[in-house]
């Protein structure tokens, strides 16, 4: 009779070598479904690819044009295929909260901005500037001129500087969004946009009082507040009117305010306009911030 031969029981490996065998394997598996999605999965659909102009608009379109910040060169890159002269503007630090870094201006080949400056107050009673003022009203008067009309504000262009994403942003808007809608809608493409500021250095105001304020993403020139809009054919929208249909004998004002608040939501993380809360019944807030909503 043979001996039997004991059987050899093989061992489990050290359950460290036999943990990375198994995160190795995962791993390859992920990695081999990476690249089958950078095959079969157009490059604008997959959120780690960088913008490029021509993309279409997908909900991943804020997101990569606010990732922009991390990539300098690139978002003037973007720019300049876009025909956009780009003026770089100071860094610049007025708190701890109002750091201002890789902003531009936009001097040509992108939308015409507009400020709009509001006429100086009237001089105090009984001051100097009063005096002045009242004899050359009693002068004019003695030598038959009119009155002079009130000063009113005045439109003066505008070079701003803004956050590189928001000035690809505000460019996409203008080409794809506000030129297209007005042409369509009021019939007549866009002139020059009327703004009321990038940057402030502030905090944002919210209304609440139960909450301490945040600082404003006008802080870091993260933003733009957008007040009217001027077209080729001279006609000029402005809110809080032309919202709500005050401004015009038919509705198309209207209609275009609310289709260049809904176009300024896919170029922007953030977009607020008078349906949002009284603080923005005058204009639309535009910003490439962290947080996303379009109200």
């Amino acid at each position: 009779m043979k001996p039997v031969k004991p059987v050899r029981k093989h061992s489990a490996p050290p359950w460290p070598v036999g943990l990375a065998a198994e995160l190795f394997a995962m791993v390859s598996v992920a990695a081999v479904c990476i690249m089958a999605l950078g095959f079969l999965v157009p490059k604008h659909l997959l959120p780690w690819t960088p913008l490029a102009w021509n993309d279409p608009v997908t909900p991943l379109t804020p997101w990569k044009i606010a990732a922009l910040r991390h990539d300098p060169s690139h978002c003037r890159a973007l720019l300049a295929e876009a025909g956009v002269t780009v003026a770089e503007a100071p860094n610049r630090m007025d708190e701890d909260y109002c750091v201002v870094e890789d902003a531009v201006g936009l001097p040509s080949g992108g939308p015409q901005l507009v400020f709009e400056v509001q006429p100086p107050p009237p001089p105090q009673p009984g001051s100097p500037e009063a005096a002045a003022l009242a004899a050359k009203l009693a002068a004019d008067a003695a030598a038959g001129l009119p009155p002079p009309e009130p000063p009113g504000p005045r439109l003066v262009s505008s070079v701003p500087m803004m956050r590189c994403p928001v000035a690809v942003g505000l460019v996409l808007w203008h080409q794809r969004g506000l030129n297209p809608a007005a042409a369509s809608i009021i019939g007549s493409r866009i002139k020059r946009i009327q703004h009321n500021g990038t940057y402030a250095c502030r905090k944002m105001r919210t209304g609440d009082k139960r909450q301490p304020p945040r600082p404003s993403q006008h802080a870091t020139a993260n933003a733009i507040d957008i007040v009217g809009f001027e077209f080729e054919n001279g006609r000029v929208l402005k809110l809080p009117g032309a919202w709500k249909g005050q401004e015009d004998e038919t509705e198309d004002g209207a209609a275009f305010m609310k289709a260049a608040r809904d176009s300024a939501c896919q170029y922007f993380k953030m977009t607020l306009g008078p349906d949002y809360n009284a603080l923005h019944a005058d204009h639309l807030h535009l910003d490439m911030g962290g947080l996303r909503g379009c109200r």
